[in-house]
């Protein structure tokens, strides 16, 4: 029998004429073209469910004897059995004339005249019916069908009879008689023509040989060939064969087991080595060496066991898990290798090169290079190098004379790599090199003729956007989508730049229309992960009016329908049920702490606190090192005035970060933490002194009595010493702050104010006005802000300034003059009124004691007395006006009271008395927040 499906099934060379006698099952002429071409391989069959019934046109596979396709075959062991001449079971008239002694002649058919009717016409009967039967025999040739009339004159006499009777009596379907017919020219043995028949006819016919010839002569069959003796020697000979076949299988089994043990454990012992490393990550600085030791002492095994043969697979893993774990040499080793004499790898003008085996040199094997041989090559240089270490670049260009396409990639990834230890460190200096790193990803596109590969082209664009080469990177991911415009690699990196562009520009447009773009195409839930989640943070930070009035942008998404919130909250929602594949970790969107960090600064910008704080909790809990999210609580605790807790948060964010900070940028959603505002982290902290010991009716500050600028000759309270040396720690925490980068704008001009506060309140006038100078670059409200106005126009005054402090109390006169004009009735419990009244009667009697000095100095000058007269009158108008001004809300006006008792002319060098008091916050700050 042919062992091919299409002999089997019919001997045709078409699949679909094997299938049911059709041409072809859609009119082609290879597999693919026959399954309809539909991806669905049972619909294209036929449209039904059951395969058979495709095959058949109706009938079941079951129904034609799955088993018994089988026994077409000359590797199955029943018909090895029914063709062993040996075994005596052929049934043909040469064996009965050995058994019989008796010759038998042409006309001799074995009793076939037995069967009454049959003869060569019950034959031909056959033939027309099966001609007669959808193309019954149609398939067989005059030499197959001459082979179907003489085997089945040599089947045992009941077979015959129950072959004939369910062809001519068509009690078999048409594929099962076409079956039959095959199983019969293919010289099938008769118990296994028997088989077949029994489940369709109903019952078994006897295959046992005749015990009489058809001329009624008995038949004497010796010991060894009779019935019985045959049956036994079957079953022996299935027995050995089965037995046979058991130990072949079991050698087959014993020796595939091994052989899979061994790849197994060998791939187990490199796994092993992968987890170590991964787990070396986030280890402290002893155990993470520990760790990359026990990582190498795997390798080495793994390496061993494999008979010294280099895995380039698992090189470049092994460099990428090294590259993340902090140990950039043996990273380089594994992705690269160690050679003798090294390239300068962090030259900008070098290349990545192009080795070749040396002259007089080769690839050693295992063996060899235990014995000291090493591999040399050469480059465009001509020089030759000495391979130490083969890394996985050696390895693909030296062994196996090819590139590898992930080695490059890694490669690559590790020049440009971008993490604060890699930077920063002597042992990653000499590695950094972007300029090598887009050599190697352009090695893809150039040497492995794959231009518009999408990952080296998103790796060149990483380069670019890391630089901060925000238009280059875009390009090259503009590149991408120009190929592949459902590249998810193309819009990942647009959607990531454009953010970083509207962070600088503020015009959020194109982040929309990328995004947007995105979703359109369903490649909103492909994106990867921190991108995802960078994309509802940037949603959080919009806001809508802006959006619709200044760039004309309406916040309603008209293909989902999705405004702003609507938007962060369905992207949380990806990234929550999300999970991606990350080199040897599953980052899971339910364990994502940046996604719950998202979602907390969501839900904080909604109002719901207490919601957000579960939210912060859930950030850290499942990454340790996102101190962002500790500074949040500590700021909602400040915010609460439970400054004990605030200060735990602070600090512990302080402690996540200088922990941790060298080992930002291995991950992408680090991006968020190399990104973060440390320098807020002090600040705070600052604050938190500052607003405990500055004092004031400021509902953020602690209710302490005010405090005034030093003066040696007054004596202080030792709880008011302690509050100034409070306040000077306090300024050295907004020092720290500044020379931190501090990015928070209006922390950066509250560092300022405050930081001059605290000068101020020492008495530091000087120091005072140089730091609130810094105020008219960082502070946008800095001429309108009455606390900056007071502040340098009492500093000014103290630093005989009196011109520039003129000026300022001139402005704060007229703006809390027209402020107190709009309070009809002013309230003495109404904390903004008291402050406008408090400030005005503060001006007025500032104004009188700069015009009293000025009269000093005009007349110790020689002025005219109408120019001392002036002043004279303008001095007493304004502390008149204190006076009047405290009494419309009950303000005490001692000092107004006292420098009208002592002017004109002072006893000494006494001066006017200046109010003093500065409020410690900046009020147009205040206002907005």
């Amino acid at each position: 029998g042919g062992a091919d499906f299409g002999a089997d099934l019919g001997s045709t060379e078409d699949f679909g004429a094997d299938l049911g006698g059709g041409d072809d099952l859609s009119g082609g002429t290879d597999f693919g073209a026959d399954l309809g071409g539909s991806d669905d391989f049972g619909a294209d069959l036929g449209g039904g469910d059951d395969f058979g019934a495709d095959l058949s046109g109706g009938s079941d596979l079951d129904s034609g004897g799955t088993e018994d396709l089988g026994g077409t075959s000359d590797q199955d062991f029943g018909m090895d059995l029914g063709t062993m001449d040996d075994m005596g079971l052929d049934s043909s008239a040469e064996g009965e004339t050995e058994a019989s002694a008796t010759p038998a002649g042409q006309e001799d058919l074995g009793g076939l005249e037995d069967l009454g009717s049959f003869s060569s016409g019950d034959l031909e009967d056959m033939a027309s019916q099966a001609q007669m039967s959808q193309g019954i025999g149609e398939e067989f040739t005059d030499e197959e069908l001459a082979t179907i009339r003489t085997e089945i004159v040599d089947f045992p006499q009941e077979l015959r009879k129950a072959i004939i009777d369910a062809v001519v009596n068509e009690k078999l379907s048409h594929p099962d008689q076409r079956m039959l017919m095959n199983m019969i020219v293919d010289q099938a043995d008769p118990d296994q023509i028997a088989d077949f028949l029994e489940p369709r006819m109903g019952f078994r016919a006897d295959t046992s040989p005749p015990d009489v010839r058809k001329d009624g002569v008995p038949i004497i069959y010796a010991d060894e060939f009779s019935p019985e003796a045959l049956g036994r020697k079957r079953r022996r000979a299935k027995m050995m064969l089965l037995g046979l076949s058991g130990v072949v299988l079991g050698l087959l089994g014993v020796f595939g087991g091994l052989l899979l043990y061994r790849n197994l454990s060998i791939q187990g012992m490199y796994e092993s080595g992968l987890e170590k490393l991964q787990e070396a990550r986030q280890a402290a600085p002893d155990r993470k060496t520990e760790l990359a030791r026990e990582a190498e002492s795997y390798f080495q095994r793994a390496l061993e066991s494999d008979d010294g043969v280099y895995n380039v697979e698992y090189l470049n893993r092994y460099g990428i898990a090294y590259l993340k774990a902090g140990f950039y040499d043996e990273a380089f080793y594994k992705l690269f290798g160690k050679i003798e004499p090294e390239y300068q790898w962090n030259d900008p003008s070098f290349r990545a090169p192009l080795i070749n085996v040396a002259e007089n040199s080769r690839w050693y094997g295992p063996s060899e290079r235990k014995e000291g041989y090493q591999t040399t090559f050469v480059d465009k240089d001509k020089l030759p190098r000495k391979v130490q270490i083969p890394g996985a670049y050696i390895v693909s260009r030296l062994r196996d004379r090819e590139m590898d396409r992930e080695n490059l990639m890694a490669l690559g990834r590790f020049h440009s790599h971008n993490s604060r230890r890699f930077l920063s460190t002597e042992e990653g200096q000499k590695y950094k090199n972007d300029q090598l790193g887009i050599d190697y990803y352009r090695l893809i596109t150039t040497l492995l003729n794959q231009p518009n590969d999408p990952e080296a082209l998103a790796g060149i664009g990483k380069i670019h956007y890391n630089r901060e080469e925000f238009g280059a990177a875009a390009r090259k991911y503009n590149e991408i989508l120009e190929t592949h415009p459902a590249e998810v690699e193309g819009h990942a990196g647009l959607i990531n730049t454009y953010i970083e562009l509207w962070k600088r520009d503020g015009d959020p447009r194109f982040v929309i229309a990328r995004h947007r773009e995105a979703r359109r195409l369903g490649l909103e839930e492909e994106l990867p992960i921190y991108v995802v989640t960078k994309l509802a943070g940037f949603y959080i930070d919009l806001d809508p009016t802006d959006l619709r009035i200044k760039y004309q942008v309406d916040p309603v998404d008209a293909v989902s329908g999705h405004d702003l919130d609507q938007n962060v909250v369905h992207l949380l929602k990806i990234v929550f049920d999300k999970e991606e594949k990350r080199d040897e970790e599953t980052i899971k969107g339910s364990e994502y702490g940046e996604g719950f960090y998202q979602r907390g600064r969501y839900l904080l910008s909604r109002g719901e606190s207490a919601r957000a704080m579960r939210q912060f909790e859930n950030a850290v809990r499942t990454d340790p090192w996102h101190y962002p999210a500790l500074t949040e609580m500590g700021e909602y605790y400040q915010s609460v005035l439970d400054f004990s807790r605030a200060e735990q948060y602070y600090r512990a964010a302080l402690q996540t970060y200088e922990s941790h900070k060298e080992d930002y940028g291995n991950r992408p959603e680090d991006e968020t933490l190399m990104d973060g505002d440390i320098g807020k982290i002090y600040f705070n902290i600052g604050s938190l002194l500052y607003l405990q010991n500055a004092g004031g009716s400021d509902p953020t500050l602690m209710p302490r009595s005010r405090i005034y600028p030093f003066r040696a000759e007054r004596a202080e309270t030792e709880e008011t010493a302690n509050r100034r040396s409070q306040l000077l720690q306090a300024a050295e925490y907004f020092d720290t702050a500044l020379e931190k980068d501090l990015k928070d704008s209006d922390a950066i001009a509250r560092a300022h104010y405050r930081k001059g506060w605290i000068r101020y309140m020492g008495s530091d006038f000087e120091s005072a006005l140089n730091e609130w100078n810094k105020l008219d670059s960082s502070y946008d409200a800095v001429h309108e802000d009455r606390s900056v106005l007071m502040g340098r126009a009492n500093a000014a005054y103290h630093e005989d300034q009196l011109s520039y402090s003129l000026g300022n109390y001139l402005k704060l006169k007229d703006e809390l003059e027209t402020e107190s004009i709009r309070i009809s009735s002013p309230d003495a419990q109404n904390r903004s009124h008291r402050l406008v009244y408090e400030q005005l009667t503060q001006v007025y009697n500032n104004l009188g004691a700069v015009y009293e000095k000025q009269y000093m100095e005009k007349k110790e000058a020689g002025a005219s007395q109408n120019v001392l007269d002036s002043l004279q009158e303008q001095a007493m108008n304004h502390y008149w006006k204190s006076v009047e001004t405290a009494g419309r809300i009950d303000l005490p006006a001692e000092i107004p009271r006292q420098n009208i008792q002592l002017s004109f002319p002072r006893n000494g060098q006494r001066e006017p008395l200046l109010d003093e008091w500065l409020n410690p916050m900046l009020e147009e700050l205040e206002v907005e927040n």
